[in-house]
């Protein structure tokens, strides 16, 4: 005699329960941080917050953005990121602004600070900082992104508009 598994439709959740699954998912990130991985060359960094992401994200920083930099520039994009998560968030705060350029010279210049206190001796020091930034932000962000369903029900795909 063989069972059968009910098989019932899952039911489509509304947006105010997709925007408590996002806010519950981003408080368990935050509460599951644990020492070891909080910390980086020596520094405790905070998780990260939609705040700390918008800010990395408008100053163009390649680790949160993916863009490609040259190989002079990723050591100041992992410096920014290091400050922006390490700094008092008052001062973060203080430091986003972005110049006419495009470039943030006040995150900029925290960072050069802050690359100041961390000890460097050769290369295979920044490759430590960039394996434990890298560590750090595969285990607090979730990199999978799921399509949020049509308002019907049906296939998230939609046909794009004609001037597309």
């Amino acid at each position: 005699m063989t069972t059968r598994k009910s098989t019932k439709a899952k039911p489509q959740k509304n947006d105010k329960d997709r925007d408590d699954d996002f806010t519950d998912a981003l408080l368990d990130q935050a509460m599951k941080s644990d020492d070891k991985r909080s910390k980086i060359c020596g520094l405790k960094l905070r998780p990260p917050t939609l705040g700390t992401i918008a800010i990395l994200n408008r100053c163009g920083n390649a680790l949160v953005t993916g863009k490609e930099v040259t190989e002079e520039d990723i050591m100041l994009h992992c410096l920014v990121f290091l400050y922006v998560h390490s700094a008092d968030i008052d001062e973060v705060h203080g430091s986003a602004l972005v110049s006419v350029d495009g470039r943030n010279l006040t995150l900029e210049r925290k960072a050069f600070e802050l690359g100041d206190t961390l000890p460097f001796t050769g290369v295979q020091d920044f490759v430590e900082i960039y394996q434990g930034l890298a560590e750090w932000i595969n285990s607090h962000v979730v990199s999978k992104v799921e399509p949020i369903p049509d308002e019907d029900g049906k296939s998230s795909k939609k046909t794009p508009p004609p001037n597309e």
